[in-house]
């Protein structure tokens, strides 16, 4: 009788966890063990709760970001998203952006607290630097310059601006080291690394753009409403460069 009870405890022990292993998960590497569908973290830096830190989660395979919050005075952020696969960023002025490490994984069973987002504060910009944007002997108006560092791997853009009707555009930055992106229509975009070290003016020069004219046809008919891209000639399946 005994060893007949232990035939049946068994067998029920295998049951419940032949019923079990549909809710065991397994994890990818680099992705969190955070689960549920209401995602709470503080942001600091060293002073303390950070106000008006702006977050988004973006969702890693359709690359939408649908959620978005603003720390209060605690500086705590909250999201209800959907299950789904997420990345969390975190933005705040004068602070170097912050990325969660790893992929978040919400399943919609319980409420999850990444505990607390440390952020570094970005020096204090002292530096006048005046770019000088010309195509030849021309001032180039209207110029679009973007400014980016990188910090801890996280790039983001410092500021941004246009040139003026004499190619000049005036920002202040931090003692570091940027990436400055040149475009203007018709011309080449100019990438530049530049080390701020003191005020400075940087000369940046355009390149005149190739311009290309052709007719598409269908069956020896001029063919209307055909979208034409530029693709890198080395790499034919990669995204459109442009529109033209």
């Amino acid at each position: 009788m005994q060893r007949k009870n232990t035939w049946k405890l068994a067998t029920g022990l295998m049951v419940l966890i032949l019923l079990a292993s549909p809710l065991l998960v397994m994890l990818a590497p680099g992705v969190s063990a955070a689960t549920g569908n209401k995602l709470s973290i503080n942001v600091f830096d060293d002073d303390g709760p950070i106000n008006g830190a702006t977050a988004s989660l973006t969702e890693v395979h359709k690359q939408v970001t649908p959620y978005s919050d603003s720390s209060d005075s605690a500086g705590l952020l909250e999201f209800t998203p959907a299950p789904g696969y997420y990345r969390l960023r975190i933005s705040a002025t004068d602070h170097y952006d912050y990325i969660y490490s790893e992929i978040i994984r919400f399943d919609g069973l319980t409420n999850v607290n990444l505990d607390v987002a440390i952020m570094d504060v970005m020096p204090t910009a002292v530096n006048s630097v005046q770019f000088n944007v010309t195509a030849g002997a021309n001032a180039v108006v209207g110029a679009s310059i973007t400014v980016k560092e990188t910090n801890v791997g996280v790039t983001q853009v410092v500021t941004s601006g246009s040139t003026d009707v004499s190619g000049l555009l005036n920002v202040t930055l931090h003692s570091g080291t940027y990436t400055i992106v040149v475009k203007k229509a018709y011309f080449v975009t100019e990438v530049v690394s530049l080390t701020v070290a003191d005020n400075m003016v940087q000369n940046v020069t355009l390149d005149a753009s190739v311009s290309y004219s052709g007719t598409v046809t269908v069956a020896g008919s001029p063919a209307t409403g055909v979208s034409a891209y530029l693709v890198d000639k080395n790499d034919p399946l990669s995204a459109p460069d442009m529109k033209v």
